[in-house]
Parts: structure tokens; C-alpha cells; sequence
């Protein structure tokens, strides 16, 4: 179910044709609504009550959209991938390096303007037309690379978790910074005698988690070329 028509009853009319009184809700509106309330509040607050009440309606008429709430994150997700920007320009003639860090950058973008969302990636399989479109150019740019189709699949979901996980982390930033550094003041202070290399590193300052992000980036990409020039063997 699209969730975009009405859902027809045994007798072929639409649900919504039994409340003529009231206009029928745009799905559109359903699924903004929804990711406002995961920007505003996060993941753990979308539920189909809250979003009924958000809506100022009633679960009933969600229902006639949704199955339930894995079917509402579905679309949710869907809506985040519909806001990646891959430029075809910058993948046509780039290397696999160049072309799968302009692919991770672009995912991790959308994921970055929907921070709270980044849990509901991890709930579901993304299915929806703008995912598997995006999964598609991933995979098609491995084919194109030499990868066999097996290697390609993993290389492909490697990229992908590695984005998602380090996306997990940016809805918690400002926080995260917090318990940095605390947790720096008290590494500073550790035993030396007891702890010698955390002793040792203590005193670098906690980096912001982009840098994190293109350091790991750099290192997935550098050893993707490498198994490109070792033949494409996964197995090593």
C-alpha cells in the first residue's frame, strides 16, 4: 500500500467516503508532520496518537494511510532519502574513491538535516522509491568499478552503516561535546602509572565529529582501493 489513495473497503469505496463532512487529509501532510515531530522531539516520540493529536485528527484517519507505526517510519525514512542530492556530474568519470565519498557525504547530509531521524534508519529496510533509487546508484557504481555483484553488495552496506553510524551520533552533538569533556577532565588526570597511553593522549583536544567522520571516511575509501587493485577479492 502507497499510502498515497484512500484505503478501499469490501464494498470498492474509499474509507474517507464514510466521513463526506470532513476533508480528506493530504498524505503529504501526514508524513511532514511526522518528521516535524522526530526533528522537534525525536524518533521515540512518534507514535500515531501523538501524531493524530499533532494533526489536531484522530488515529482512525491515519489508519487509512498507514497500516501502523513501522509502516509510518517507512515513509518517514523515505522522506529523508528523497532529500539526498547526488550530483551524476561529480560520479561520471570519478574514480570509486572520488564517486562512493561524494555517495556516503551525500546520504550523511540528508541524515544531517533530520539528525533525530537517524535512529529510524536502524528500525527499517528503506524500500521507498528515493531509497532504492539511491541503492541503486551505489550499486551500479561498484558494478562499474569491477566490483563482482557480491563484493559490491557489501561494500555497498559497509558504506551505508559506517554513514548511519556516525549520523547516530549527530542528534546527541552538543551533548556528546559536554560528556567529552568531562570525560577529558578526568582522562587528563588518570594514573600515568596505571594507564600510560591514555596518560599519554589525554591532553589532545576531543575533535568535532566531522573530522571523526572524514578520518574513518578516508580510511574506508583508502582500503576500497586497495581491494580494487588486489583484483576486487574480498576475502583477502
Amino acid at each position: 500500500m502507497s499510502g498515497s489513495e484512500p484505503r478501499a473497503t469490501p464494498n470498492g469505496v474509499g474509507a474517507d467516503a464514510k466521513s463526506p463532512g470532513r476533508p480528506r487529509m493530504p498524505f503529504e501532510r501526514i508524513i511532514a508532520t511526522a518528521l516535524e515531530i522526530v526533528d522537534a522531539e525525536g524518533a521515540e516520540a512518534l507514535t500515531l496518537r501523538a501524531l493524530a493529536q499533532r494533526l489536531g485528527s484522530s488515529t482512525a484517519t491515519l489508519y487509512r494511510h498507514v497500516d501502523n507505526r513501522a509502516d509510518l517510519v517507512g515513509h518517514v525514512v523515505e522522506r529523508v532519502f528523497s532529500e539526498i542530492a547526488v550530483d551524476g556530474e561529480v560520479l561520471e568519470g570519478a574514480d570509486v574513491s572520488r564517486a562512493c565519498e561524494h555517495l556516503a557525504r551525500s546520504l550523511f547530509d540528508a541524515i544531517a538535516r533530520h539528525p533525530n531521524a537517524a535512529p529510524l534508519l536502524i528500525e527499517t529496510v528503506p524500500t521507498g522509491p528515493h531509497a532504492m533509487a539511491f541503492r541503486e546508484v551505489c550499486l551500479s557504481t561498484l558494478l562499474a568499478h569491477g566490483f563482482p555483484p557480491a563484493t559490491a553488495r557489501m561494500l555497498a552496506a559497509a558504506l551505508g552503516r559506517f554513514v548511519i553510524g556516525f549520523a547516530l551520533q549527530l542528534r546527541t552533538d552538543a551533548d556528546r561535546q559536554d560528556a567529552d569533556k568531562r570525560a577529558g577532565d578526568r582522562l587528563f588526570h588518570a594514573d600515568p602509572a596505571v594507564y600510560p597511553a591514555i596518560s599519554r593522549t589525554a591532553a589532545e583536544a576531543t575533535v568535532p565529529l566531522a573530522e571523526e567522520f572524514a578520518l574513518g571516511l578516508d580510511l574506508l575509501l583508502r582500503g576500497m582501493r586497495d581491494l580494487a587493485a588486489a583484483g576486487h577479492d574480498h576475502r583477502g
